[in-house]
């Protein structure tokens, strides 16, 4: 089990924090026959804006603190509601490269804390976090931009073992 760590709900990571992303494999943004995931992996979906807006908050990437919750954890909650068989990958990404890509690009990128009850999501769900600056709803910057910054996280992105 992780340690424990402490943070204010919806407070900033540190920059020394590793968070990761859980792929389906086989999905346009993980087809079967590659490593890594594409720009795709990093861009929002309308049930995560969705979500945002019945919550009065920015839109969130989801990803997971390795801290506080571990690969294994991770992926069963992602794949909780897939069908039988479906397979996933997961891939870590430094807090500070995060942010650096955001600077690099011109589009402010965070990583907040999201934490999600362990009694409603199961183990794991308190290491639940998510990339903020992502949704091009926000008009932050132009549209190659939002594209640059994904492609660019998607090529930071290291696969967990």
């Amino acid at each position: 089990m992780p340690p424990a760590v402490s943070r204010a709900f919806f407070a900033p990571l540190d920059d020394a924090h590793v968070v990761f992303r859980v792929a389906l494999v086989g999905k346009a943004y993980l087809p079967d026959d590659t490593q890594l995931p594409n720009d795709a992996f990093f861009a929002l979906s309308d049930p995560d804006r969705h979500e945002a807006a019945s919550r009065n908050q920015r839109a969130l990437l989801s990803c997971w603190d390795v801290a506080l919750t571990t690969r294994a954890q991770g992926e069963s909650i992602r794949l909780r509601d897939q069908p039988e068989g479906a397979r996933a990958r997961s891939y870590a990404l430094d807090v500070a490269r995060i942010r650096a890509v955001g600077v690099e690009v011109g589009i402010p990128l965070d990583v907040l804390d999201d934490r999600h009850l362990p009694e409603d999501e199961g183990p794991g769900a308190e290491g639940h976090c998510g990339i903020v600056g992502l949704d091009r709803e926000e008009k932050r910057g132009t549209k190659i931009a939002y594209k640059n910054a994904r492609e660019t996280l998607a090529r930071s992105c290291r696969k967990m073992e």
